[in-house]
Formats: C-alpha cells, structure tokens, sequence
C-alpha cells in the first residue's frame, strides 16, 4: 500500500477528500462506492511502504481478554440456534501451463456476498522451504531469522529470492507452487492493473508462512481466485484489505492494524445483514448461509493470528447462526462433525475446527454441540489418508483428534470431571489410535517438524484428557508421562516456524502442564520468538500471559 499526492478519480468527481492510499483508496471502500482509480500513474508491488509509528499497546488483565467463565448451556435437545445465543498429498497439482491464462481471468472482482458455488479458500502460491540444519536444544533470540523461515525477509517485506535454485529439492507440486508465484510476480507489467498480482502475492505469503501443510490445497487455488475476482468491487475490496493487512503482518511485529480493522468492522455488519435476512424457508436461507461463510475463511484465519482473544470469540459468536444455517443438518439435531469434515467446504470446516479448539484450549464452552459418530457412509479411515478430507492442512492437527476434542469438550461441560472410568479408557485407546500423518516431502527436516506438531496434539488430547475430563493437576502421574513426552520430542526439534507456529494454539494446555521452571521458560522463550506471541495485543501473545499468570497465582498459593 502506497500513498501520492494525485486523488483518485473518483474522489476528485465527487468532490471529496482522498486519502491517496493506493490501490484503492480506502474512503470510497468506506462509502460503499467503486475507486476508479489514479489517473497517469504506475504503482509498484514490489514493496509496500515504509513501517508507520505503531500504536501504544493498552495493558490487558486477565479479565479483560476474555470472559473464562463458562456459560450457561441450553438443553442438550435444542440446536436450533447456537449455545451461545441461548449459547499433500505426494500427488501432483495442475502444471504451470493450467495457469498461463491466469492473467486475463481476473477482470472484474465479485461483490461481497456474491452467489458462488465454490468454497472460499486462499490461494496457496509458495510453499515452506525450511533448511535443514542441525537441531539447537534452546530457543533463538526473537525474531526468528529470515533464514528459519524461508525466502520472505520478515523485516523489509520484501520477497527475496533464494540463494540457491531450491525447487531442485522439490517435488514437482512443490516446484509448480514456486514457477506460478514467479510468473506472477512478473505478470503485473502486462495486465492494465497490478491488484491481482498483489493479491496473489500477498495471499501466498499468508499460506507459506502460516498454513500447516498448503501444498494440499493448491488444486484449488485457480478455482477460488477465478471464482473470487469474478463479480464486483466489494469483493476486489475486502481481498485487498486482507492483502494490506498480509503484507503488515507478515513484515514485521511493529504492523498498525488500520486495514483489518476496517475490514473487521465491514464483515460484523455483513454478518448482521445475513442473520436479519434470514426466513422460514431453510433451503433459501442456507444458500444465503453458504454465500456469507465462503468469506469468512480469510478473514477468522486471519483474526486467530493478530487479534486479542476477546474479538475472535466475538468473531465467533457473530458468524455462529450463519455457520448453523449452512449445515445441512435439521435444525432439532447436532452438527455432525466427521460428515461436515468429510465434505469440502472450507468456510464450514474451518469454522468447526476452531470453534473445537478454541473451546479444548481456553475451557470455554463451543458454540454448538457436535454430534461425533461417524454416519453411514463415513468411515473414521478416511481421515488417516494422506490427501484425504478434513483440515489437517490448516493447523496440524490429525481430523480424528479434532473430533476426539469435540466429544472431550461435551463431556467436559455434561460431567466436568466426573467422567465415567470406561468412557476414559475408550478415549484413551481412540487418542492412542489417532495416526500422525506426513505428506511426501524431499525435505527431511520439514516432514520431520509435520510429524512433530501432530504428536504433540496427541500429548495434548492426553493432558486434556487427564487434567480435565479426570480432574487430575500437573502432578499426577498420567500427566507427568504424557509432558515427558512432549518435552522429549520438544527439546529434540530445531526451533522453527514448524513446528513452533502449530504449537500456539494448544499452549495453553501444554503451559498448564508444564511444572520446571526450566521448561517454562525455555517453551516461552520459543512462542516468544514467533512475531504471532511476541506483539502483544494477540492471542497467543495473551496465551503466555495468561501462563504467568496461572504460574504466579500457584506460587502465591504455595506460600512461595
């Protein structure tokens, strides 16, 4: 994003001030009208501008991030609305000549909201490119070095590349990921205007740097950006604000968060806008439903990584009703989970997932309660194959513990800790069973760091299992096992964006289990390394406060 001293066209025609951010100037995104544009000018994307005076960080308590208190819950018969509110695959992707007219495609963008009949998903353009080297046993200082994370520099936002011809390394997907990025790069000179290619290219540095396995999903990165720049400028308009906010995020820790909060404010009242419009003709109203969470995708995924806890869960609650009516579930029944996953539908599946997690990690009730047998036709082995259904790809966590999180947390809020002695053997057995699950790579260190995330999500399903559905504390012998585990195969893996980035989320429960001073300090000294921990005001930046916090208040307890 850059400003001049030209207003843009439309600005100048209506006789109002212009705030000359470029390429869209954010006051006609703000009256709902379409930018025409600077006239007699080129914009380059090679860089965005340079790093504004940050805002002052507010201080959090504990109480301010996020109500912890559980909520009450409606009966488990009514699912109607949400609780709330009463409450790679080694296969190989299209070659690059799929894409050579992709160019000429991106004409017209499509309004927000715009009947489509394809999920929203962000196109995956690059891929991971972790080097190998040797494991160190304690944590970088923070920031992580560009070269921990690959050829992005974090700190000039600016795309670097390799030193070396790295796509001689890779698969042939991998190294069809890398060509498209660079014809992209390139293509902006020939088309009339560069949105797309900054589009492109800042989509790509979001799912490069923070998506678990993105090489899954490039199968349908033509199919979602056709299908995204295809209608109106509402649309063009919200993927250029995420892309502002990408290219902020993902430059360094001292981002303003202008452009997301803008967007935050234009997506809530389009959530409000769905939900009002909704009738007593279900099949009218989950078309509507789907159309409003096939946006949702970027803008949640986004939210989990630089917004307080406080508006994800706001988030959360808003997109509820929505996400409910886009089930094909009646309304008398459950969601049920194992078929919502088994079928592609990203913005549903997504919401699902973190609605789950969030839940299993901050011991807040879900908003819904998912029903978690496996219905006719779906079998649990589905979620085991390398390219099967589910979102592994999106946080490393194996479908069939996701669903195990999901009986856990209904259980959790029916019995607290009073679980049946069999339900806990059987829950142990079905965690033991849960497969890890790596995608063919050439980069032993990658498929290494995959396996990591994935076997501590199994020793977290663990701790949850014995220090909540049990109500045992960290200093019982199940749990003490089960962190030995973890803090074995921890200590024993290179500090990276993988593993350490997938290990965000379920830090709290990790942190709740942790008792050596040594082994806290040294798992805070990792997440603070992480530009997503170490500016505050994020989740997980709050995720470690909240750790000191619970470690003081057991001191305090202690007497020491």
């Amino acid at each position: 994003m850059s400003r001049s001293g030209d207003s843009c066209t439309t600005c100048v025609a209506r006789r109002r001030k212009c705030d000359r951010v470029r390429p869209l100037c954010r006051h006609c995104a703000r009256d709902g009208v379409e930018c025409g544009g600077y006239s007699g000018s080129k914009i380059s994307i090679r860089g965005v501008s340079g790093p504004r005076k940050s805002r002052a960080a507010l201080p959090i308590s504990l109480n301010d991030v996020i109500d912890f208190v559980p909520s009450g819950l409606v009966s488990a018969g009514n699912y109607s609305e949400p609780l709330w509110a009463s409450n790679i695959s080694s296969s190989e992707p299209g070659t690059p000549s799929e894409w050579s007219n992709v160019g000429n495609v991106f004409s017209s963008p499509a309004p927000y909201l715009s009947p489509t009949s394809h999920p929203s998903l962000d196109p995956l353009l690059a891929i991971n490119l972790q080097p190998s080297v040797p494991i160190p046993r304690q944590a970088p200082a923070p920031p992580y070095r560009p070269t921990d994370i690959g050829p992005f520099d974090e700190v000039t936002r600016t795309f670097l590349p390799p030193k070396k011809d790295v796509r001689k390394s890779m698969t042939p997907g991998q190294g069809t990921a890398i060509e498209l990025i660079l014809r992209i790069r390139m293509m902006h000179k020939k088309v009339k205007s560069n949105t797309l290619p900054f589009v492109l290219q800042s989509y790509a540095l979001w799912m490069r740097q923070f998506l678990f396995e993105p090489i899954r999903i490039i199968p349908l990165a033509k199919e979602y950006t056709v299908e995204e720049y295809s209608g109106g400028p509402a649309n063009r308009w919200r993927m250029v604000t995420i892309s502002n906010a990408v290219r902020a995020i993902t430059g360094s820790t001292g981002y303003t968060l202008e452009d997301l909060e803008i967007l935050h404010s234009n997506m809530h009242r389009g959530f409000a806008v769905t939900f009002s419009n909704f009738g007593k003709d279900r099949a009218a109203d989950r078309i509507n439903a789907l159309l409003a969470m096939s946006t949702t995708y970027e803008f949640i995924s986004v939210s989990v990584k630089v917004l307080p806890l406080s508006k994800l869960v706001k988030t959360m609650q808003a997109v509820a009703p929505i996400f409910r009516r886009g089930c094909p579930d009646p309304d008398d029944r459950p969601v049920n989970l194992p078929s919502l996953l088994s079928n592609i539908n990203v913005g549903l599946e997504y919401y699902a997932t973190v609605d789950v997690l969030l839940s299993a990690v901050i011991s807040r009730p879900m908003n819904f309660r998912y029903d978690t047998t496996y219905a006719s036709g779906v079998y649990e082995s589905i979620f085991d194959l390398e390219n099967g259904p589910g979102t592994r790809w999106v946080y490393g966590v194996p479908d069939r513990l996701l669903i195990l999180f999901a009986r856990m947390n209904t259980l959790l809020e029916e019995f607290g800790s009073c679980v049946d002695s069999r339900m806990i053997r059987d829950l142990e057995m079905e965690i033991k069973e849960a497969k890890s699950i790596v995608v063919a790579s050439t980069d032993p260190s990658l498929a290494i760091g995959r396996m990591v995330v994935q076997e501590c999500w199994r020793q977290v399903a663990y701790i949850y299992l014995y220090m909540g559905l049990c109500g045992a504390d960290s200093h019982d012998a199940r749990a003490l096992r089960v962190h030995g585990d973890f803090m074995e195969i921890f200590l024993r893996t290179k500090p990276g964006r993988i593993p350490d980035s997938f290990l965000v989320f379920p830090l709290p429960t990790l942190g709740i289990a942790t008792r050596h001073p040594d082994d806290q300090e040294l798992l805070k000294r990792r997440m603070l390394a992480l530009p997503e921990c170490a500016r505050k005001g994020t989740a997980g930046n709050q995720f470690i406060r909240m750790l000191e916090y619970v470690r003081l208040a057991s001191l305090y307890v202690a007497g020491v």
